[in-house]
């Protein structure tokens, strides 16, 4: 017998006992499905499957006892391992199987941490992407989008309950730390922080209702959308910081951090991309400034590949061209520009962090004084001054920050010999996430990457040579805008045709920023 066999035979006998069978329906459901996710899911057994064989263990009613029986009853065993830890314990003739998340993992240092860890799955969320690459906006940011993190997890397999009782954290951490992060909001952003979030809790409560009436994929985009505010919120706090760059490329244009979206408007349809500022000022300051100049405008597509990108930017058309700049008459370039990631951002370092966010959180859920001082601790071991230089002019063997990953990465185009020769040429990737995995992908730390595709990547898969970008322009958005599409997942490629039915994603055509800080000089 496989030890896949065993679990579930061992829970067959669990759903028989007394016990098990005395707790309301809505419980005993909570208790299969968190067994699922933890102990089934990773072992690849079937949903439809694991259903079809305890559905008849949750939809039965619990039988009616005598007072003087029900008072016998000990749920102690099953109900506190299993209801108040938030974790699965299954009591089974003396033997209680105990989830990693209750195992007490505060004294062993990363590197026997990571032994235990299995895999990270590839990141196919541009707005996640974006998310762990900003500068630190402080612990209590930090908490509460940890906690928003954790309510995706339960909304996979239809767990309700406790879908509920970690949004309703999120809502009691949002209240508790309003005043704190306001505090720190500079002057002129605070309108910009308030607004923000006032959204976050509206999609919060739009989150509720979705859960309420157990919409799995209505719940999973409305989290979606309230990251993207948590976003917005994380910009306020950030209006006044300007990532360093060494005077020697002043001169060039540069985004002083930030974001900045820019609509492209093709032959085949549009599609919207999100300029980081932060991670590659120059990179995304001479972009935008091409941008501003209409230099795009009317140029083709010279390179595209099925599955894999597009590449344009070139004036001549013939994929060796670049911009000269009509003040010097000289062909403009920029340095190769590659901020080595965060810890959060690293495929490793991020699966020890969410270890150790996901211990803290079970082990002191009852204790919120105890379970703010514990994410408070994390926080300064691993998110707090985490901020890496650029090493401008050099490619890195390090984990980027912007990673190639969710498909539609926008990457600067150069010379295989030459880290500097970038100029106007750019490419969009778009391959397979699971093919082209987050943190082995060769390409990551060689080329300047510098945004990711929101919107339009079904428009982007669709050009070929000889298309036309007709229009590149900067957006000026006074409202987010958000977009649902349903394809074949995670890129619409014939491998996992078969696999998998079309799924419903998310893509966002409009945020509300602040209008660019694109600047060169002193």
């Amino acid at each position: 017998m496989s030890a896949v066999e065993q679990k579930i035979n061992e829970l067959e006998q669990l759903t028989q006992t007394a016990e098990f069978q005395a707790l309301p329906p809505e419980e005993r459901r909570r208790i299969l499905d968190d067994y699922y996710r933890r102990e089934l899911a990773p072992a690849s057994v079937d949903r439809a499957s694991f259903d079809k064989i305890f559905a008849a263990a949750w939809q039965a009613p619990p039988p009616v006892k005598a007072a003087s029986e029900r008072k016998q009853l000990n749920l102690t065993p099953v109900w506190l391992t299993l209801g108040l830890v938030g974790v699965t314990a299954v009591a089974l003739t003396g033997l209680v199987f105990w989830t990693n998340n209750l195992q007490d993992i505060s004294t062993q240092d990363d590197a026997t941490l990571i032994k235990s860890l299995r895999g990270g799955d590839p990141v196919r969320e541009d707005e996640v992407a974006l998310r762990r690459s900003l500068p630190d906006t402080g612990p209590e940011v930090w908490e509460i989008e940890k906690a928003l993190e954790q309510i995706a997890e339960p909304l996979k397999d239809g767990g309700w309950l406790e879908a509920k009782e970690r949004t309703a954290r999120v809502v009691d951490l949002l209240n508790r730390y309003e005043p704190q992060i306001l505090a720190r909001v500079p002057a002129n952003a605070r309108n910009r922080a308030v607004q923000a979030i006032a959204q976050v809790r509206a999609n919060i409560r739009a989150l509720e209702d979705k859960i309420q009436a157990k919409d799995i994929t209505g719940s999973t985009l409305q989290a979606r959308r309230t990251f993207w505010y948590l976003d917005l919120l994380e910009l306020a706090l950030l209006e006044e910081f300007r990532p360093e760059v060494p005077a020697e490329y002043r001169n060039l244009p540069r985004l002083e951090g930030g974001w900045a979206m820019v609509r492209f408007t093709t032959d085949r349809g549009p599609f919207v991309a999100l300029v980081d500022g932060f991670n590659a000022p120059v990179t995304a300051g001479n972009f935008l400034d091409l941008v501003q100049r209409g230099f795009y405008n009317g140029l083709k597509i010279t390179r595209a590949e099925r599955f894999n990108l597009v590449q344009t930017g070139d004036p001549s058309g013939k994929g060796t061209g670049g911009f000269t700049d009509p003040a010097t008459g000289k062909l403009r370039t920029i340095p190769m520009e590659v901020r080595p990631a965060r810890k959060e951002a690293e495929i490793t370092a991020s699966q020890v962090i969410q270890r150790r966010v996901d211990y803290v959180q079970d082990r002191f859920e009852l204790d919120p004084i105890k379970l703010r001082e514990e994410m408070s601790n994390l926080h300064k071991r691993y998110i707090a001054d985490d901020w890496k230089p650029v090493p401008y002019g050099k490619t890195i063997e390090s984990y980027p920050a912007l990673y190639y990953g969710p498909p539609g990465v926008f990457s600067m185009a150069r010379y295989e010999k030459d880290p500097n020769s970038a100029s106007s040429q750019f490419f969009i990737s778009f391959s397979d996430p699971e093919l082209n995995p987050t943190g082995k992908n060769l390409s990551d730390g060689k080329y300047a990457n510098f945004g990711y595709i929101t919107q339009g990547i079904r428009t982007l898969r669709q050009l070929k040579v000889g298309d036309t970008i007709q229009k590149a322009e900067i957006l000026n958005c006074k409202a987010a805008a958000f977009n649902e599409y349903r394809e074949l997942p995670p890129a619409g490629s014939s491998m996992y045709a078969t696999r998998e039915g079309p799924a419903t994603n998310l893509e966002t055509s409009c945020l509300p920023l602040p209008a660019p800080r694109l600047v060169s000089g002193p």
